[in-house]
């Protein structure tokens, strides 16, 4: 449950004292949003508040996410590429004309 007011003071210092949004909306009882919006507004008047992580989030693994696309898509990942080995490369290039500024695209 929200608190009723969060006084200038105690926002900074609990923001300034936590980790990540998460951690100064517990201590506040503002939602992360909320706290993320007031910081943002806090700095816009030109208080210099540390920029910190929102929380609760987790860094994207790019190549275990490549990895398992390929492996829902029954493909496997070369080393060294961006996508995975496809039977035919040109059948997911787009048709001459399809989607080019001078030809209507009706279909």
């Amino acid at each position: 449950m929200a608190r009723e007011h969060v006084s200038m003071e105690e926002f900074i210092r609990a923001w300034e004292a936590g980790e990540n949004v998460a951690e100064v909306s517990a201590a506040t009882g503002i939602k992360p949003q909320s706290c993320q919006v007031r910081a943002a507004a806090y700095r816009k008047r030109g208080i210099a508040l540390k920029h910190m992580p929102r929380g609760g989030r987790r860094k994207l693994d790019v190549e275990a996410a490549k990895s398992f696309l390929a492996s829902l898509r029954g493909q496997s990942v070369p080393a060294g590429t961006d996508t995975p080995d496809t039977a035919d490369a040109d059948s997911n290039r787009v048709p001459p004309g399809v989607g080019e500024p001078d030809t209507p695209n009706f279909g």
